[in-house]
């Protein structure tokens, strides 16, 4: 009688559903639906993806947070799958629909099938960090891009911390900073390394200990490396000021 009841709700739910949802409306319901098959696999858009193992690096991967994937069981009609999916659990995509990234603090990572073996081979490879790169804005257009330092650039940010002088904070007289991180040499992983903070004519690396930030002022040598590292995104930052006199 209990699943005659629920049956019952489920299918006056969609009635009442059905004329407040136009033919784009579901397609982008159906477009963001993954199905939890029995194998333990998901079902998104006629793609299988299937679960990585555990990994404790962070993926260098674009984020689609706006694009929300509600995971519910196999037999959960669309109309219904913003409100029974499990809300304990954000779900979205990562590098255009490669990977679903699903739960809330403690995450699972599911590859879709034709790149598993790939990501796979990548996670038990752990390779080591051998790029480094920081994000910056595409100005017209709100993007983001990368730009990855050269050799000799890395070694400049290396070097100057070791030969730089340590700095209180109270002396360091800064308006702008990046932050740079450190990639694998396939991109795939990355993670933080340390900060640039900069005035007009003076170069800060800034090391993070257990929340405790440390200053090294690079040494007056390396100024035109670190005007070559920073240009990217001090050209979007000349072009923000003048577009908001």
């Amino acid at each position: 009688m209990k699943r005659i009841k629920q049956t019952c709700i489920l299918a006056l739910s969609l009635l009442l559903c059905l004329p407040l949802c136009s033919c784009k409306e579901l397609d982008d319901m159906r477009a963001h639906q993954a199905f939890l098959q029995e194998d333990g696999t998901l079902l998104l858009n006629g793609q299988i993806y299937k679960e990585l193992p555990v990994f404790y690096r962070e993926l260098n991967l674009d984020a689609d947070y706006n694009g929300r994937v509600y995971i519910t069981g196999s037999d959960v009609p669309v109309l219904l799958s913003q409100l029974l999916f499990n809300n304990n659990s954000y779900d979205y995509l990562m590098g255009d629909g490669a990977i679903i990234v699903a739960g809330y603090e403690v995450f699972t990572y599911y590859c879709r099938e034709d790149l598993y073996d790939s990501y796979l081979a990548a996670i038990e490879a752990d390779a080591p960090m051998t790029k480094m790169f920081y994000n910056y804005p595409v100005r017209g257009t709100g993007e983001m891009k990368a730009y990855f330092l050269t050799d000799e650039e890395m070694t400049a940010v290396w070097t100057a911390l070791v030969e730089g002088e340590e700095k209180d904070w109270s002396e360091v007289s800064s308006h702008s900073g990046i932050s740079l991180y450190s990639c694998t040499e396939d991109e795939l992983f990355k993670e933080d390394a340390i900060k640039l903070e900069y005035s007009d004519d003076t170069y800060y690396i800034v090391d993070s200990f257990g929340g405790e930030s440390v200053y090294t002022e690079v040494p007056a040598e390396y100024k035109a490396l670190f005007d070559s590292i920073v240009a990217k995104y001090r050209e979007w930052q000349n072009g923000y000021n003048v577009y908001t006199k």
